[in-house]
């Protein structure tokens, strides 16, 4: 069996989010257990070829400054469509020259290998490999205005016509390159069993829960696992002291001390909540800047690392002028902080509005940080509330205060808190079931004759 991994971003090459640590984890998983699998990723400025990894050159979609998906000052670049359609076309072409058995693209950036496999397998008389596509996020779906048959644009992309239509792109007005991965990929795949359900419903479904209920019998909800190499407190070397579950309660206590020190905070006895996110409205960071108060007026601290929305980056930065030695805020990403602020923390705060899978609250739990989650997704499967974290009633700000609250009343009881962190760090989070479900997938994937 032969895996081509299809994606826009995969850790540790490039990040900007949980969906590289995500194609990282899963090449290692796979791999570990014997199976060939290469990720094929843009070659953008800097990177260079791994094992496993394979880099296409398309200079004029790739090797530009900014980001993979943003310009410089943070926009949509205007011709991301044509970027990942263009690698879409790259990694159909290495697919079918080299003859892998399944093509597992991942989001909308890599949705365009399925079309353009359908079309080049037809005229070149080869057979198609196997497609997978796994929604990561289905908010980001790589659409367009209609291109024009007459548009230069449209003619670039080397598509027949038939591919344009509302069998394959075409979605209300828009060319939607997610719409067609989902409505022609042989398996559809989310990363939690609860996402799975929620975006056939129009709450969550993004204008696409008709095509996703359609595709159903086809649909899959597998669980993201974490990668517990790369998040291990007993081997990080971001840490100030070292742990395991049998030394959490020294470790962090060494770990927030070197923490609060560094971003400013007061040396107390006061519970710490870390946040650890992109700023924005589907994370819920609105609901922690207005439910945070009952907190700190009775001593907690919070440590926000993030950057995204502007009014809620500059919100998060009035919230630490507000209440210094409670509240520390860092614009920007650094993947050592992180890693403290995991260390340091006794919660995590994950109130998203929704969230496919997360791992945020998985990496606390591996870190005895307990996480305070809304009941959404990959969270509702991932917490059990008073057993490894809290989860909120519903996505509030007065549910999140009840959990805070509750957070509160347990360190308050050290020996609870302590039971609470140890079953936490016990949980098997790493990429086992998950990685032996993708085989199972592929397998009958493979052996079907549709």
């Amino acid at each position: 069996m032969r895996i081509l991994s299809v994606a826009s971003e995969a850790y540790p090459y490039i990040k900007t989010g949980g969906l590289a640590d995500v194609v990282g984890a899963l090449q290692n998983a796979i791999s570990q257990r014997g199976i060939e699998i290469t990720t094929f990723l843009p070659a953008y400025p800097g990177l260079e070829e791994a094992e496993g990894l394979e880099l296409v050159a398309i200079p004029w979609a790739f090797e530009r400054d900014g980001g993979p998906y943003l310009d410089a000052d943070g926009r949509d670049w205007p011709d991301n469509f044509a970027r990942f359609a263009a690698f879409g076309r790259a990694a159909a072409e290495k697919a079918l020259a080299e003859g892998y058995d399944v093509v597992h693209a991942h989001d909308w950036q890599a949705a365009a290998v399925i079309p353009y496999l359908d079309q080049m397998s037809l005229v070149q008389g080869l057979p198609r490999p196997k497609t997978v596509l796994t929604i990561h996020n289905l908010a980001f779906q790589g659409q367009v205005s209609f291109l024009q048959p007459d548009d230069p644009a449209r003619h670039n992309l080397n598509l027949f016509d038939v591919y344009f239509g509302s069998d394959w792109l075409e979605f209300y007005g828009h060319h939607n390159l997610l719409k067609a991965g989902i409505l022609h990929a042989d398996a559809v795949t989310t990363v939690s069993p609860q996402y799975a359900q929620e975006i056939l419903t129009p709450a969550f479904g993004c204008g696409l829960e008709d095509i996703l209920t359609y595709r159903r019998p086809s649909l899959h909800g597998l669980l993201n696992g974490l990668d517990l190499e790369q998040w291990n407190p007993q081997r990080d070397a971001s840490l100030a002291a070292k742990y395991s579950a049998r030394t959490v309660k020294s470790g962090k206590a060494k770990n927030k001390a070197a923490l609060q020190a560094h971003l400013g905070l007061t040396s107390s006895g006061a519970p710490l909540a870390g946040l650890i996110s992109r700023l924005s409205d589907q994370k819920g960071i609105d609901l922690v800047l207005n439910a945070i108060e009952p907190w700190l007026s009775a001593g907690g601290q919070v440590a926000l690392l993030g950057s995204g929305d502007a009014a809620l980056e500059q919100a998060a930065r009035e919230l630490a002028n507000a209440w210094p030695g409670q509240v520390s805020t860092t614009i920007g990403y650094s993947e050592a902080l992180s890693h403290q602020i995991h260390a340091a923390s006794d919660f995590l705060l994950v109130p998203s509005r929704f969230e496919p899978c997360g791992l945020t609250q998985l990496s606390g739990q591996r870190y005895g940080t307990l996480p305070i989650v809304a009941p959404v997704g990959g969270l509702k499967d991932t917490v059990t509330d008073g057993m490894d974290g809290f989860v909120m009633s519903e996505v509030s700000g007065a549910s999140l205060q009840d959990a805070l609250h509750r957070a509160a009343a347990l360190y308050a009881d050290p020996k609870a808190l302590l039971d609470m962190r140890r079953a936490a760090m016990g949980k098997d989070l790493g990429w086992d079931m998950s990685a032996e479900a993708y085989l199972d997938l592929y397998s009958d994937l493979i052996a079907s004759e549709t």
